[in-house]
């Protein structure tokens, strides 16, 4: 029986659920995040620290941060008090 060769180069196999979804938020251009109703980080990408200037990491409340409370009332939100927000590069 003769030996299958592994391709060589990127993987064609297809990625589903999450991992799919992470993967596609990593790589998008602009920073988003998403905060809960109470003001902690639920998710962030890379682009998000760059733009923001900021090291964010999973449960960090922006509740503290200078400005942040105030401008995550004006917000919209989901139902169960969810935001989400896209920091957008300049042009």
């Amino acid at each position: 029986m003769a030996k299958r060769r592994k391709p060589s180069g990127p993987s064609t196999a297809p990625v589903h659920g999450e991992c799919a979804y992470r993967i596609v938020l990593e790589s998008y251009p602009d920073g988003l995040l998403v905060i809960s109703g109470k003001g902690a980080v639920q998710f962030f990408n890379r682009a998000a620290c760059e733009l923001l200037g900021m090291s964010l990491r999973p449960g960090l409340s922006l509740q503290d941060q200078a400005g942040w409370c105030e401008s995550l009332q004006q917000l919209p939100q989901a139902p169960n008090g969810t935001r989400v927000i896209r920091v957008r590069r300049a042009a």
